[in-house]
Formats: structure tokens, C-alpha cells, sequence
């Protein structure tokens, strides 16, 4: 599988006292390791950031690369962008290999595949390996990936969120936006570690951002939610 790293400027492979955080993110449906989704900015007349410390490239075109860029520079830390892809799934194709219709055992697991992700990370670059040193997140799909993974895992990390999670649909909905694991029974898992709701004023699914909150309000288990005046699905903020 592939994924994408995103370096400080100042990271030198052959310096092997400096040691960083990492956090792992995971794209939206549609998505890969090269951009969130399949729209770039300009699809929407917003402007594309500039990216500090860095040459221009043709991925910064799509979100959330130069923003990713622009914040390993600014907070000195490594982030792992994560691919989703399932070879021959439709809809979203991605995350969710039990919705395939030859799914068989532990086939694209990723809350397994998570812990092969990390010792890789860990063993090629200047980590700091500790789980207090790990955070992950995603948008849509892969926000929704990123709750799973941590509740399944909780060990890796110690902060965890998403922006705009996909919802389960069991009974309503497209097939094709299908997701096969309910969050709201995963609370428990999570306890211990801090936890970040972000969704978007006029997000479609902005609603069921503020209902997993308020699950997980509800109980006992403290989270924060972020709520970014801005007019798509996206990671905004």
C-alpha cells in the first residue's frame, strides 16, 4: 500500500538524534494518499494556499497537501496521509472491504493494517515512537476511519478526531456511501484519549457530527467540538 509523508523542511534523514511526532490522516471517499477528495480548489473558485519552505507542486492543487506542508513547517512534525483505495470496490471504494463482495478474513483490515502502518513509520523515519508522541484524524470516510482505528487501537494514540465523519448508513442512504462500523458504540475505547469533533456551519453532514458529540457527551466521556464557518464538506480550519 502506499501513503504519503509530509516532512519538516529542517529534516534531515541522516540526523538521527532529532526525533518527531507524527500524525496520520486519512482521505475522504474518492480519496487517496495524494489528495482528500476529487476536487481540486479551483473546482470551487477558492483560492489554493501557498506553501512555505517548499517548490511549487501539482499536488498542492488539491486539498489538504499544502495545507499539510505549511503545517509540518509550522509545528515541526511528520503527518502520514494514509491510502484508503480498495482495488475493485465501488461507490467510495474505500476503508470498508466487508462491503466487497468476495471479503474474506482479515482482507484490507485496517484497524490491523493501522499497526503495520505505524512500525513502518516508526522504522523508516525519525520518530518519536511513543503513543503520546501519535495523533490521528481524517475527513469524511477517512474521519470516520480515524475514530475506528483509534477505539480498535487505542495503545498508538493519544489524540484522536475528525473532520465531518461519514456516518454509518445501515438502513438509509446510498450503498455506495456505505460504512460497516457504528462509532457510537465505540466510545468506551476512547476514554483516556483526547478527543476533537470539527465540522462545517453548512456541511451536509454537520448533524451527525453533533449527535456523536453529544453521544459522547451524554456518556461521560469528555470531547471538544469545533463548529468552522465555511460552505462545504471539507477539513476546514
Amino acid at each position: 500500500r502506499h501513503f504519503r509523508v509530509f516532512t519538516p523542511p529542517g529534516y534531515d534523514p541522516s540526523d538521527t538524534v532529532k526525533r518527531y511526532p507524527v500524525i496520520y490522516y486519512f482521505h475522504g471517499c474518492r480519496g487517496s494518499y495524494d489528495n482528500s477528495g476529487v476536487y481540486k480548489y479551483s473546482t470551487w473558485k477558492l483560492e489554493q494556499p501557498e506553501v512555505t519552505g517548499r517548490p511549487d507542486d501539482p499536488a498542492y492543487e488539491y486539498p489538504n497537501n499544502a495545507e499539510f506542508e505549511n503545517y509540518a513547517f509550522h509545528h515541526d512534525v511528520i503527518i502520514i496521509s494514509a491510502d484508503g483505495k480498495i482495488e475493485g470496490l465501488e461507490g467510495c471504494g474505500v476503508y470498508f472491504p466487508s462491503m466487497a463482495p468476495d471479503w474474506e478474513g482479515n482482507y484490507y483490515n485496517f484497524s490491523a493494517y493501522i499497526r503495520e502502518l505505524v512500525a513502518e513509520v516508526d522504522k523508516r523515519f525519525h520518530t518519536r515512537p511513543e503513543p503520546r508522541y501519535r495523533a490521528i484524524t481524517g475527513l469524511s470516510m477517512g474521519g470516520h476511519t480515524a475514530v475506528w482505528l483509534a477505539a480498535s487501537n487505542p495503545h498508538l494514540f493519544r489524540s484522536a478526531s475528525h473532520f465531518g465523519f461519514a456516518p454509518c448508513y445501515y438502513d438509509i442512504g446510498d450503498p455506495e456511501h456505505m460504512t460497516t462500523i457504528d462509532l457510537k458504540e465505540m466510545w468506551r475505547n476512547l476514554r483516556g484519549v483526547p478527543f476533537r469533533h470539527s465540522t462545517n456551519d453548512r456541511d451536509y453532514l454537520r448533524y451527525y457530527t453533533t449527535e456523536l458529540f453529544e453521544v459522547f457527551s451524554g456518556a461521560g466521556f469528555s470531547n471538544e467540538y469545533y463548529l468552522a464557518d465555511f460552505c462545504r464538506h471539507w477539513a476546514a480550519r
